[in-house]
C-alpha cells in the first residue's frame, strides 16, 4: 500500500529535476531538457537540498558533479522512473520508443480508437 506521507515534502517533478540533473550534470542544459527556465531549475535544486539535506550537486567548472548521495538517489529511482514512463505511454498509447530528444506528445484528453468487440 501507498504511504502517502513519505511523498508529502516532495512533489515528483523534483525528484525528476535530480535525475535529468544527474544525467546532463549543467543546470542550464537540464533545464532545457525539463522545459524550464534555469532559475526554475535551481529553485527545484534548493528544495531537493533541503529535503535530503544534502548539497546533491556541486559546481565544477561550467556544470555540477553529483554527491554520492545524488548518484544512489538517481540509480535508485531511475528504475521507477522508467516503469511510470512506460505505464503512461501505454496509457496513452505511444510507442515505448520515445528518447529524450524526441519526446512524445502528452495525451491529448481523447478516447482511444474504439475497438470492435470479438465475436464469440
Amino acid at each position: 500500500m501507498i504511504d502517502e506521507q513519505v511523498f508529502s515534502g516532495i512533489d515528483l517533478n523534483s525528484v525528476l529535476t535530480l535525475l535529468v540533473l544527474e544525467r546532463e550534470r549543467n543546470v542550464s542544459r537540464a533545464a532545457r531538457f525539463m522545459g524550464v527556465k534555469q532559475p526554475a531549475m535551481s529553485n527545484h535544486l534548493a528544495k531537493l537540498r533541503r529535503y535530503f539535506a544534502d548539497p546533491l550537486f556541486v559546481r565544477k567548472g561550467r556544470g555540477v558533479v553529483p554527491t554520492a548521495k545524488a548518484q544512489a538517489l538517481a540509480s535508485a529511482l531511475a528504475p521507477a522512473y522508467l516503469q511510470l514512463q512506460g505505464v503512461l505511454r501505454q496509457a496513452c498509447g505511444q510507442a515505448p520508443g520515445a528518447t529524450p530528444n524526441h519526446p512524445p506528445a502528452p495525451c491529448t484528453g481523447s478516447p482511444p480508437p474504439a475497438t470492435a468487440p470479438a465475436d464469440h
